[in-house]
């Protein structure tokens, strides 16, 4: 019943920086969308952060970065 808190993290400038925090819900589950106001070609890398929380058993963990290319 308890509902973790995700920080979604873009790699810019050298080091990751939260852009957006979201609660999963009752499965654990969540979902972000992001829309790009760049020019076309540019790729970045995105991941999820959790943070410990005495909810959950686990301690703090990131996911595996994702690479993003913005189409044409």
């Amino acid at each position: 019943p308890e509902h973790g808190t995700i920080e979604m993290e873009i790699f810019f400038l050298g080091r990751w920086r939260t852009i957006e925090t979201l609660r999963t819900n009752a499965r654990g589950r969540f979902a972000y969308r992001y829309t790009f106001s760049t020019g076309a070609g540019s790729a970045y890398r995105f991941r999820a952060s959790i943070q410990y929380s005495s909810a959950y058993p686990f301690l703090a963990a990131t996911s595996r970065p994702v690479r993003v290319r913005v189409g044409q």
